[in-house]
């Protein structure tokens, strides 16, 4: 009996469950028997690089039965030109009978998608500019709880028809672009509302009022929206509409001032927005996000503390351009910001849902190579093959 064959599968499969990608995809190599051990683990959470991607694809199509064990996919964003399109393409989505999770942030054949993707998902994400195909792709999947879209959804109302009622009746969570929120949320039970404001909005301070925090069916509790619409928006909109909000996200617009440093009118709008937030007796979690350094991050905390009359609210994160400023008991006068350099961008205090994808997708990308070709391995491979 060789060493291989001296443990059962089952105990194969939860060594291989605390392992990396890279370090599965290196044993997968190892023996005639490893792979078929290994594929369930290393298909599970699948993230791709736009030339990965083409390596993956090919696999699916030469054995489409291992497109069944792929429960969340995620495409990287490219600098490239090309798509994701084709013979090989369209098998390996027709083969995706059991993904939830699908995060696409480069250009793909969304046609394929509508006509060839017969699973169900929960949660979706669209990074790249909405064609009018995504539209009908969406209302055949009724059972999407989280749904995050970079640019306004394209939906063409044929025969003047409005939206469907149930379209998308079971979202929790929404980050969308203003001008799609009420349509996506309205009669949902969403709870967690994240709104993506261009470029053009963020520089003309849009003063558009929240007439959207009382369409959904539950309770807001986590919100992360534009500052000038808080500032709009009155105390009893926040007692009828917002009473259970928990996290609070605040956006900085250019009213705040630049990068260069804060205007003339910060330090009144901060007052103001601190008075505002007294309201939210259910806050317990504040994120600010700036390009703003230590100076600003102090100036806010003093407002909070001197004007804010939140009960609960302890936690207290300024994002500034380069570092995040954290006060774990914001009203304890005694306490000090706990100050981190910004290695990558992270704007939530909750982990985010892509949280699991950045941490995984450097190693998954270095063994992309090394496990899509296992699969379709006869027989073990050479150390050549390894590098």
């Amino acid at each position: 009996m060789s060493a291989n064959e001296r443990f059962s599968d089952e105990l194969y499969v939860e060594v291989l469950s605390h392992a990396t990608p890279s370090t599965a995809a290196t044993m997968a190599l190892a023996a005639r028997r490893f792979p078929t051990i290994v594929a369930p683990v290393l298909y599970r959470h699948v993230v791709l690089g736009f030339a990965a991607a083409a390596l993956f694809f090919h696999t699916l199509r030469l054995k489409p039965e291992l497109g069944s064990l792929v429960i969340s996919l995620h495409f990287l964003a490219t600098t490239s030109e090309g798509r994701h399109e084709g013979e090989d393409f369209d098998a390996a989505i027709s083969s995706l009978t059991e993904v939830e999770t699908l995060h696409i942030m480069c250009p793909i054949d969304v046609e394929t998608l509508l006509t060839r993707f017969a699973a169900f998902l929960t949660t979706f994400t669209y990074g790249v500019p909405i064609c009018d195909t995504l539209y009908p792709f969406l209302l055949q999947q009724h059972w999407i709880s989280s749904l995050s879209l970079y640019h306004p959804l394209v939906h063409p109302r044929f025969n003047n028809a409005a939206l469907p009622s149930w379209f998308l009746g079971h979202l929790v969570q929404v980050e969308a672009p203003i001008d799609n929120i009420c349509d996506l949320i309205v009669g949902a039970p969403v709870r967690r509302l994240k709104i993506r404001y261009s470029e053009l909005e963020l520089q003309h301070r849009p003063y558009l009022p929240m007439t959207f925090i009382g369409l959904s069916a539950s309770k807001f509790t986590h919100l992360e929206v534009l500052a000038t619409q808080l500032l709009n928006a009155t105390r009893d909109d926040f007692r009828l509409h917002l009473p259970a909000l928990r996290v609070l996200v605040v956006v900085a617009d250019v009213s705040w001032g630049s990068a260069r440093g804060a205007s003339a009118q910060f330090l009144p709008l901060v007052t103001d927005l601190a008075k505002a937030l007294t309201a939210l007796r259910a806050l317990e979690r504040l994120v600010v996000l700036t390009q703003f350094g230590g100076r600003q991050a102090r100036t806010f905390c003093q407002a909070l503390r001197n004007h804010c009359r939140a009960p609960l609210l302890r936690r207290f994160w300024f994002h500034g351009m380069s570092s995040c400023y954290y006060w774990r008991k914001l009203f304890d006068l005694e306490s000090t910001p706990y100050v981190k350099p910004l290695g990558r961008l992270f704007g939530y205090p909750e982990p985010s849902p892509f949280a699991d994808f950045r941490a995984s997708s450097r190693c998954c990308l270095k063994s992309a190579n090394l496990f899509f070709s296992a699969a379709c391995l006869a027989k073990p491979a050479s150390r050549n093959a390894i590098k």
